[in-house]
């Protein structure tokens, strides 16, 4: 998967987590724009770390464990950013579920190519 449709999908995911943030608090108190540079950063990473040098390019940061990392990471500082008070020092928090948000969705897409994912 290119580089391009991993930005487009991490960027759909980010929009569904973004609007369900701002329906649970009944307003938009995050900066969405930084929020979404972090699901670029994370959307993109994996392949900056493990750049595609032949058909068995994909290691640890393409792997099924790293996955299992992903979806605990993500949930909880989501849930986090979810049910805190909006005030500055949950902006990490978010910002971080934003990047892991990223990088899940990079595996997962991932997962679907008929090169798949490494144990």
């Amino acid at each position: 998967m290119n580089r391009e449709w991993h930005l487009i999908i991490g960027g759909c995911a980010f929009i569904l987590y973004q609007h369900s943030i701002e329906i649970v608090h009944a307003t938009a108190h995050f900066p969405w724009i930084i929020g979404l540079l972090f699901v670029a950063g994370g959307s993109i990473l994996p392949d900056r770390l493990e750049p595609a040098a032949g058909w068995r390019h994909r290691g640890i940061c393409h792997s099924k464990g790293m996955v299992i990392l992903m979806i605990p990471l993500f949930l909880l500082s989501a849930l986090i950013a979810m049910i805190s008070p909006p005030f500055p020092d949950v902006l990490f928090v978010y910002l971080a579920s934003c990047f892991f948000l990223g990088y899940l969705f990079h595996l997962l897409v991932d997962s679907l190519t008929p090169m798949g994912l490494p144990g």
